[in-house]
């Protein structure tokens, strides 16, 4: 049996825009992009209610060795290199959603590069997580949906080994720092 459960909050963040909210945008980013010298990059957070799986894990709706992937499907993918891998990694502190959009600058109320909620920092810009991750690696040929298997983050939330904060995802720091 399949179950699918949609994402209760999602935001990106992004490097030259640190203060910038982006809760209501209906893309995520991720990625990085040169303008000029200037690189920008960008990671998106995604937040579910894990109380919905453990209460199908509890009801048996679902088995308790089950399997859980995330699913995103590419908007748009441009200027990829040949090779990439995407991580997802459970976040370790809490954040908000907001209600800004990328180009309108109406809110630095919410999640950005430096805030969880526009107004506690993050322990570390570019949002805090756990080294825990799962990933999915990509070539220039394949398909550049996501469907990452993500069944151990899910699993230790459901269990309360770590908190549910979501997941942010982002390339890996060799690809988001490097100069090309």
């Amino acid at each position: 049996m399949h179950k699918f459960y949609t994402a209760s909050y999602d935001a990106s963040i992004y490097l030259q825009l640190p203060k910038q909210n982006t809760g209501l945008d209906s893309i995520l980013e991720v990625g990085k992009f040169f303008t000029g010298n200037t690189k920008e990059v960008y990671r998106s957070l995604l937040q579910f209610d894990s109380t919905q799986i453990s209460s199908s894990v509890s009801s048996n709706e679902i088995s308790t060795d089950f399997r859980a992937y995330l699913n995103l499907k590419s908007a748009y993918s441009a200027e990829l290199p040949i090779n990439y891998t995407l991580y997802a990694y459970p976040v370790s502190q809490s954040w908000n959603m907001g209600i800004g959009k990328k180009n309108d600058y109406i809110s630095t109320a919410g999640v950005s590069w430096n805030y969880r909620d526009g107004i506690n920092e993050w322990s570390s810009s570019g949002g805090t997580y756990y080294t825990a991750s799962a990933s999915q690696t990509f070539n220039y040929f394949s398909t550049k949906d996501i469907n990452v298997d993500v069944t151990s983050i899910v699993g230790a939330w459901t269990a309360s080994v770590i908190p549910n904060n979501g997941f942010i995802i982002r390339n890996t720091g060799s690809i988001e720092f490097d100069i090309n």
